[in-house]
């Protein structure tokens, strides 16, 4: 296994591990791991045991703004995970690669197979999916990150951004927090 970071155009920086199987399977293409919100790249520690005894080189990496890449990047936008993703497979030379996303992976992978279809060889969704429009979706989000019970009052003052008022209202939204209410998602 292969630890390393990416630079990506816009700075941040992406933590990625290869894993490469023993014996690899000539038919077998690669597998790039998408994980969700809040999730590290080991998420995927035991599937990418299996793939790898299939025969599969897998790639999981930290999405910006989680694990050890990136924890404040420049922009949240959902064409810049896009954008990530494609970098980080044409920077390991693996495309086209199987793509498998979890929840927010999930819609990355399924944005990234539509705008770079050529990088793409499949695509597995997990709690994930084509989803149209809701716009009851935010207010429900929302309604549900405020019935989460309050930190003590002494780790208060340690919170993330995202679990404040407006850091869950940006979140659920589709906006990073600080960007105006005015601003539709990307």
């Amino acid at each position: 296994m292969r630890h390393d970071h990416l630079t990506t155009p816009d700075g941040t920086r992406l933590a990625y591990r290869v894993h490469s199987p023993t014996r690899r399977a000539p038919a077998q293409p690669p597998v790039l791991l998408l994980h969700g919100l809040a999730g590290p790249m080991a998420e995927w520690d035991a599937l990418t045991e299996h793939l790898l005894q299939a025969g599969h080189e897998v790639i999981a990496y930290d999405a910006r703004g989680h694990g050890a890449s990136t924890r404040r990047p420049p922009t949240m936008t959902r064409s810049a995970c896009v954008s990530d993703a494609v970098t980080l497979l044409n920077h390991l030379s693996l495309a086209p690669a199987t793509l498998i996303g979890q929840s927010l992976g999930g819609h990355t992978a399924l944005l990234t197979a539509a705008a770079h279809p050529d990088s793409v060889s499949s695509l597995i969704l997990i709690e994930a999916g084509p989803g149209g429009p809701n716009p009851t979706l935010p207010t429900q989000i929302t309604t549900w990150l405020n019935s989460w019970p309050a930190p003590s009052p002494p780790s208060r003052k340690r919170r993330p951004s995202w679990a404040t008022r407006p850091g869950r209202e940006a979140w659920s939204s589709g906006r990073t927090a600080g960007t105006p209410a005015s601003t539709p998602p990307e």
